[in-house]
């Protein structure tokens, strides 16, 4: 009897180890699709967040007629305030910098108008990327 419980345990033991690889096998394809979902949908929040930069660039072009279109133009300008004791925004283009105060009308050469612009495009396009990517982050793990 002891013989025939050792070979019943080693096969149980062998089968044991069979479902295991197997189920490990199972689990990096899984991890694999769900990493390739994750990329693509990372490469269709980029695609996404270029489309919106390229149409607000044309629509800022369309807007602002040719003659307005000086550097060296002073424009108003009035920084947004975020919290009372915010700090002055400092601003720079082609080593010329300037400091502006939050919450003031003030009036700015128009290179650094498009500067501060830029930066307003930028932050919103590197936060719907992120934003998007989670999404389908969270989509892919729901999917496993």
């Amino acid at each position: 009897m002891g013989a025939e419980n050792k070979k019943q345990n080693a096969e149980a033991s062998a089968e044991a180890e069979k479902i295991i690889a197997e189920a490990k096998e199972e689990a990096k394809r899984m991890i694999a699709e769900a990493e390739k979902q994750v990329n693509a949908a990372s490469e269709e929040a980029k695609r996404i967040a270029e489309e919106a930069k390229a149409k607000a660039e044309k629509k800022r072009k369309e807007a602002t007629p040719p003659a307005a279109n000086d550097p060296e133009e002073y424009v108003e300008y009035t920084a947004p305030r975020t919290t009372p004791d915010a700090k002055p925004i400092v601003v720079g283009c082609n080593g010329e910098i300037i400091r502006i105060q939050r919450g003031a009308t003030v009036r700015i050469k128009r290179k650094f108008l498009e500067v501060l612009r830029n930066a307003q495009e930028q932050e919103y396009a590197a936060f719907v990327a992120q934003r998007d990517a989670q999404n389908a982050s969270r989509t892919a793990m729901a999917d496993l």
